[in-house]
């Protein structure tokens, strides 16, 4: 178990660096993110929950999809396919904060308790116009740097296609 699993689990809020793009465009590398204790009952479909990876001994922040029966439906929005059962034994708080450049948003705001459901239902039905929006976002941003992005994401994806039907296999990026 990690530090910031230990300070968690004894109910104290804490503050870290977000290194990864699964949850772009809303949260970047390079973000901090304040993770505060919760209890399971109080986790709604949308809200962005951390959680413990034991395989990689580290803390994902990823989108609640939904509970289902003893495990939480969790997707990273910047995912196309795919979505992660996790233990709510894992579960380790919320992200309410989040920080870039100076500038903090809140995700406890009327707003953002409104739109995070529909993220979540969007990232799990609809997760092809939940990326293309992201590179929407992303070419906004950095012109030069989205379409390369997006080229190889589809590069990738056509690697990964079967040569035949008998093997045929489902692959989860």
């Amino acid at each position: 178990m990690t530090l910031s699993e230990e300070i968690l689990k004894r109910n104290i809020v804490i503050r870290i660096k977000i290194n990864g793009v699964s949850m772009l465009p809303f949260i970047r590398t390079g973000d901090t993110v304040i993770i505060k204790p919760f209890q399971l009952k109080e986790a709604a479909p949308g809200d962005i929950v951390a959680f413990s990876d034991i395989t990689h001994d580290n803390i994902i922040c990823h989108r609640l999809i939904k509970k289902y029966n003893s495990a939480l439906i969790i997707k990273a929005d910047n995912r196309l396919l795919g979505y992660e059962k996790v233990s709510p034994d894992a579960l380790l708080g919320k992200v309410i904060l989040v920080e870039r450049d100076g500038t903090i948003i809140s995700l406890e705001t009327k707003t953002q308790r409104f739109l995070s459901p529909k993220v979540a239902w969007l990232s799990f039905y609809l997760s092809f116009l939940l990326v293309f929006i992201t590179y929407f976002i992303e070419a906004c941003r950095n012109p030069k740097l989205a379409p390369v992005k997006f080229i190889r994401r589809i590069k990738r994806r056509k690697t990964n296609l079967p040569l035949s039907a008998k093997k045929c296999q489902t692959k989860i990026i």
